[in-house]
């Protein structure tokens, strides 16, 4: 539910709920991670609330299966996503929430060719997001530390636009390497960037129920089914 808007996802009592945790240590000790989840709901129909339509915007288009033009070794660059995502329905654009990995510097969503959230991330505010290095990972002491700033937050867009049947998405990432050290996987590899967008649209009660009522089961049995590996394998990541 959206705090600042009578807003929120519709629930069946037959609806699952997945959850995929991404989570990541840099430092080489093992540790304890806990994990807490706080669900706030509503239960029946709550006058006046809007239902909530998630959205993934992503550079890499639909189904993660375009190129961004970026090569391999560019450390300056911006990603930019080609089709985009046209919206078939209308409403209100509540929320856009991205997701990035370090070395990004901005990420931008375009409605229509026109710029309406531009969202900044911010490197190492407190010292849970810098790390602090004595060797080059192979026992040679260099005689200096290095410090590495990760991405410890990023600005959000709240009540972002009217949107109207038709209306087109895309998203632009920019990366700076020189500037922000990329994200590396255990062997030291550079990992795959990110350039997602999170869109949250709220739309009429009665109007949204039409749309949920009318949805194919089949299409969630197959959503279901690659997430747990019955039905092929899931999209690689950009």
């Amino acid at each position: 539910m959206h705090r600042t808007r009578k807003a929120g996802y519709y629930v069946k009592k037959t609806d699952e709920i997945f959850l995929t945790t991404d989570i990541m240590n840099t430092s080489p000790k093992a540790a304890t991670v806990n994990l807490a989840l706080t669900w706030e709901y509503i239960e029946g129909h709550p006058a006046g609330f809007d239902i909530v339509f998630p959205v993934w915007l992503d550079v890499k288009g639909k189904c993660l299966n375009e190129t961004t033009g970026v090569a391999d070794n560019e450390l300056v660059f911006t990603a930019k996503s080609k089709t985009g995502w046209v919206s078939k329905t209308g409403g209100d654009l509540i929320l856009a929430i991205s997701h990035i990995h370090d070395g990004n510097t901005e990420q931008e969503i375009f409605m229509d060719g026109k710029p309406i959230c531009k969202s900044i991330p911010a490197y190492g505010e407190t010292a849970d997001f810098v790390t602090h290095q004595e060797s080059d990972g192979h026992g040679h002491d260099h005689g200096t530390s290095e410090h590495i700033y990760h991405v410890s937050s990023v600005t959000q867009c709240t009540n972002v636009a009217k949107v109207v049947p038709g209306s087109l998405f895309t998203i632009t990432s920019s990366y700076d390497m020189k500037k922000h050290e990329g994200q590396k996987d255990h062997h030291g590899d550079p990992e795959p960037i990110m350039g997602i967008q999170f869109l949250h649209l709220a739309r009429p009660w009665d109007e949204a129920m039409k749309d949920i009522a009318a949805a194919k089961n089949g299409d969630l049995q197959d959503f279901q089914d690659l997430v747990r590996g019955k039905k092929g394998k899931p999209p690689v990541e950009p």
